[in-house]
């Protein structure tokens, strides 16, 4: 599935159109379980910017290219995050503090 990887070279490559609409749709299978099982999700406009931007930078450096992916904050305390195929990229508000916390304190 994977067309032009190999180590120790650094190039880009994507997965089939086939396998990644069949990941997007498990991840979007799977979201709502996820998010309820962490008490849903919290909308904070400047928190999703944030892990947008983060994101970006870490996608620069993937050897793989990544579907759009879409952060989301969850309500749980706990120091979590949880990524689904399809590009859902999940951050609890309990690991967001903690690493604003480390950023900006």
């Amino acid at each position: 599935m994977l067309v032009g990887c190999r180590a120790p070279a650094v190039r880009k490559c994507s997965l089939s159109a086939a396998a990644s609409n069949a990941e997007a749709l498990a991840g979007t299978g799977l979201a709502p379980s996820v998010e309820s099982r962490f008490g849903g999700v919290l909308r904070d406009e400047t928190a999703e910017r944030r892990m947008r931007g983060i994101g970006r930078q870490l996608v620069q450096h993937a050897l793989v290219l990544l579907p759009e992916c879409q952060f989301r904050l969850l309500r749980a305390d706990c120091r979590n995050a949880v990524s689904l195929p399809g590009g859902y990229i999940y951050v609890t508000l309990g690991l967001y503090t903690a690493i604003s916390c480390q950023t900006t304190c």
